[in-house]
């Protein structure tokens, strides 16, 4: 579910149904949520699960990707959308912060990021969410929840 494959067609579908400023809301949210994900990754350098060197291993500033752990993109991603989502259809919005905690939990007990880093994630994408569905520039969000 946390896979680009997941968000093409979940962009497709708002495009193609007439949700298109959904669909660009869900491409901002994505887009910053990625651009603050990435940037942390390479900058901490923190060890993934898999490498085997701890979860207290931080290589410091790192392009290589067993230290690209935190925080977790998949997570980052899949809570811009829920919260886009959430913002667009409340109705629905438990739904879409379910799938987007199963998303989060499943890279924790696959053993592809550790706790920290899911949260780290959730957080990051939660406010790009909001900051795209408010109507805010991405770096002025507020941190109240």
């Amino acid at each position: 579910m946390g896979e680009a494959p997941m968000y093409l067609a979940t962009l497709t579908l708002l495009a193609t149904s007439g949700e298109g400023e959904t669909a660009v809301q869900v491409l901002e949210a994505i887009g910053g949520a990625a651009a603050v994900t990435w940037t942390g990754k390479v900058l901490l350098g923190r060890a993934l699960p898999y490498a085997g060197e701890g979860s207290s291993s931080w290589a410091g500033p790192s392009l290589d990707s067993a230290h690209h752990s935190f925080p977790s993109g998949h997570a980052s991603s899949a809570f811009a959308l829920a919260t886009v989502l959430a913002g667009q259809y409340p109705k629905w919005a438990a739904a879409w912060y379910v799938i987007a905690s199963g998303v989060a939990v499943s890279l924790v007990y696959e053993g592809y990021h550790w706790p920290t880093d899911v949260i780290a994630g959730a957080v990051v994408g939660h406010l790009a969410g909001r900051a795209v569905v408010e109507g805010r520039p991405w770096l002025s969000f507020r941190w109240d929840f």
